[in-house]
């Protein structure tokens, strides 16, 4: 009577399906340690990576200041206009920002002159839908500030800075401050700490 060897050795067919099943997962788990790994070093090469919101050691970001803004909302805005005193106050605020953010050795001040008429044109910034950041972006910078007193009365005001990305367009760091007093010192106090607690924290 005739025998069937592979009936009569089901460990063999057993074992050989094991040392294939080995085969196959060792390979598996190859690829996948292999991909695995891949993924370490793509996620690692992301994290090492300068923001380009940040500038490389020894790189400064290339940013432009445009002049500050007055938002007047106040009763006596609307009733007599514009303030001799405050346009000034407003020049003078503008040359202190310059001055104390280039004082951080942070960022490399790129000078918009040649922009002037157009800026000028187009005022207020705020509301001119963009515009800030395309002539920021035509000289080459990868960020903007522009800086805005806002009056509510000659007791309460409000400075606000708006630094923008230029590439994206969006807001990265809105710094704010409340002050008392229509007058140069409670302006420039709340200027320089603002740049001093929100712009340039202590480390």
């Amino acid at each position: 009577m005739s025998t069937d060897n592979r009936s009569e050795n089901p460990r063999g067919a057993v074992r050989e399906g094991r040392v294939s099943g080995h085969k196959e997962g060792r390979c598996t788990m190859s690829i996948n340690c292999f991909i695995s790994g891949l993924l370490l070093v793509m996620l690692a090469c992301l994290v090492l990576a300068p923001s380009p919101l940040q500038a490389r050691p020894g790189e400064r970001l290339r940013l432009v200041i445009f002049d500050m803004e007055l938002q007047d909302v106040s009763h006596e805005g609307e009733l007599r206009g514009k303030r001799d005193d405050e346009t000034a106050r407003i020049a003078l605020l503008s040359a202190e920002l310059r001055k104390l953010i280039g004082e951080t050795q942070r960022y490399e001040i790129v000078d918009v002159t040649a922009a002037a008429a157009e800026s000028a044109e187009q005022r207020p910034l705020r509301s001119c839908n963009g515009c800030d950041i395309e002539i920021a972006r035509r000289f080459g910078a990868s960020q903007s500030l522009l800086g805005i007193v806002y009056k509510v009365s000659n007791l309460i005001l409000e400075i606000h800075l708006y630094l923008r990305d230029t590439n994206t367009g969006q807001v990265i760091n809105h710094m704010h401050a409340n002050i008392r007093g229509n007058n140069n010192t409670s302006w420039l106090h709340g200027l320089r700490w603002l740049i001093r607690n929100r712009l340039v924290p202590s480390e």
